[in-house]
């Protein structure tokens, strides 16, 4: 008799069990399932990353759509300007930084494809985005630029001024605004690796985050005269140069 009460009890012990683990299930899934249901109504947040723009621009424009916090896309893209890839995202509010971060990176390379930039390559094209006003000048101004790196000439390039000016301005907190005009004076004052006016080659890293169409033209510059070192855009036409009196007979000085 004892073996058949013991036998009922561990069935009622092993149902009883069972049936608490099975309860911890079921309450789980409802909790799952309610969150599913939160962020599904959560609404998402779009926004549009323009090509030429720094780590810094995106930071706050994150921040101020809602998506991330600023500080923490910097720190999570520390090493990471020109890989920002410029396009429309959507995403939710309060988004982790390092989410938003890597999609942007997979959007990189999704669109570079099998055959993506060199460092060199994307530097140069982050130069070539904040040079070129269309699509058309940017394969020239490439080609330009390649051909003052052959013979050993100084890039010369205005927006390298500009981010190593504000990249100090920035350090001392004095930054009211990126990327201001700059004058014939910040060519020799500005003392930054960036400042192409004074260091042989292309600067250190890239100076902002390209879209594609200028990547593809550091790729694939266009065929010019290997003695063309400058350009001048006058009346919406590029304009090439061999010498600096010609150059600047052009810009009518």
């Amino acid at each position: 008799m004892r073996k058949v009460f013991l036998a009922i009890f561990i069935i009622f012990l092993a149902l009883g069990i069972s049936g608490f683990f099975s309860y911890r299930y079921l309450v789980q899934r409802i909790q799952e399932r309610d969150a599913e249901r939160a962020d599904a109504k959560k609404a998402d947040i779009s926004i549009t990353i323009i090509e030429g723009k720094r780590r810094e621009e995106i930071a706050d424009q994150l921040q101020a759509a809602g998506i991330t916090n600023a500080a923490d896309f910097l720190a999570a893209s520390a090493n990471d300007e020109g890989y920002l890839f410029p396009d429309t995202y959507r995403f939710y509010p309060d988004t982790p930084a390092s989410d938003v971060v890597a999609r942007m990176h997979d959007d990189f390379d999704e669109r570079v494809g099998s055959n993506p930039p060199t460092t060199d390559q994307l530097i140069l094209a982050s130069i070539i985005e904040r040079e070129a006003s269309n699509d058309a000048e940017r394969p020239i101004i490439a080609a330009v630029y390649l051909n003052r790196i052959r013979i050993g000439m100084k890039l010369q390039s205005d927006p390298t001024v500009q981010y190593g000016k504000d990249t100090l301005a920035l350090a001392a907190g004095t930054l009211t605004k990126f990327w201001q005009p700059i004058t014939e004076a910040d060519y020799t004052s500005v003392n930054s690796p960036f400042n192409t006016y004074q260091i042989p080659g292309l600067p250190p890293a890239p100076i902002c985050d390209p879209g594609l169409a200028s990547i593809e033209a550091a790729e694939n510059p266009a065929s010019i005269d290997p003695a063309d070192i400058y350009f001048y855009e006058k009346n919406g036409q590029l304009l090439l140069a061999k010498t600096l009196a010609e150059h600047d007979a052009q810009a009518g000085e």
